[in-house]
């Protein structure tokens, strides 16, 4: 999480840090494919880090009675509707500067239904439709959780009347912990009788975007690739960027690569076999020098 670097130099050494405007970090730069056209995300923003604890409570008993509607048949409706629904959509600045990027790119029809992406009744429906890039997409126009650990009973024979489900919450850009609470309550259905919700831990990333080096970043990508088409990202992850953020430091997520049009890098990345192509880093290398290079401060 960046306690012994990042965070460590923010709290305990920010006078080495001064004077400093933009940062380069992950995680954007790769290109992907829309439309048949090339677009290369560069992150400008991260969602939070709002992890949350529900304790669902219910009636308990001998592992041999019927008890209807007890506290792991609870837990099973809530893991189901954390998978089947969805917190209600959110354009956010910085995503819709995306979105109209990637409509310009396509252009045409395509591109004016891409546009579409901005209007939240339309935008589940075309994310749906968008295969692997609408998966990737879903978590920049949502608050998302997903449920990690699962703990509650201590005998085989007893059906417990309490059980934890911890959620590994993200949430987006500017927003606050009540409201992704409120949005949650809704999702789940269950009352705080039944289900008490708790936020365990909430790291506030940047609120706002500071676009002043984006062109600096785009004109090297332009440089090496004149067929693709940089946009700004909102990263469904966080970065150290939410440390350099308390300093006023503007990060963009930036190692550029170009990958090949079949590489499923979303796939490989933390996966088993992660990797990227060896020419990939010499065009990141490349990129990344330009714009040191060419940067006035």
């Amino acid at each position: 999480g960046g306690e012994f670097g990042a965070a460590y130099m923010v709290e305990q050494h920010p006078e080495v840090l001064e004077g400093v405007k933009y940062a380069l970090g992950e995680f954007g730069g790769s290109n992907i494919s829309i439309a048949g056209k090339k677009f290369y995300p560069i992150q400008v923003s991260e969602k939070q880090i709002c992890q949350i604890k529900l304790t669902v409570h219910g009636p308990g008993g001998h592992g041999s009675s019927i008890v209807p509607n007890n506290c792991l048949r609870k837990v099973a409706t809530v893991i189901e509707r954390l998978n089947d629904r969805r917190m209600p959509v959110h354009i956010t600045p910085p995503v819709r500067a995306m979105v109209e990027g990637m409509s310009q790119g396509v252009g045409g029809v395509v591109g004016m239904v891409i546009k579409l992406l901005l209007i939240p009744r339309f935008t589940d429906f075309l994310l749906d439709r968008l295969g692997d890039v609408g998966l990737a997409l879903i978590p920049m126009f949502h608050n998302t959780v997903n449920a990690t650990i699962i703990s509650g009973g201590e005998k085989i024979n007893v059906i417990p009347s309490e059980t934890i489900i911890k959620l590994d919450g993200r949430m987006l850009p500017g927003m606050k912990p009540e409201q992704m609470i409120a949005e949650l309550r809704d999702v789940i259905g269950f009352g705080e009788e039944d289900v008490k919700i708790e936020v365990t831990l909430h790291e506030p990333g940047p609120s706002s975007v500071d676009f002043g080096a984006f062109e600096v970043l785009s004109a090297a990508l332009k440089e090496l690739d004149p067929e693709g088409n940089p946009i700004p990202m909102v990263l469904p992850a966080v970065t150290d960027g939410r440390h350099l953020a308390k300093l006023g430091i503007q990060t963009y997520g930036f190692i550029p690569m170009q990958l090949p049009e079949d590489f499923e890098f979303f796939k490989v990345a933390h996966a088993e076999d992660e990797r990227v192509p060896v020419d990939s880093i010499d065009f990141g290398m490349e990129g990344i020098y330009r714009v040191i290079k060419s940067y006035k401060g």
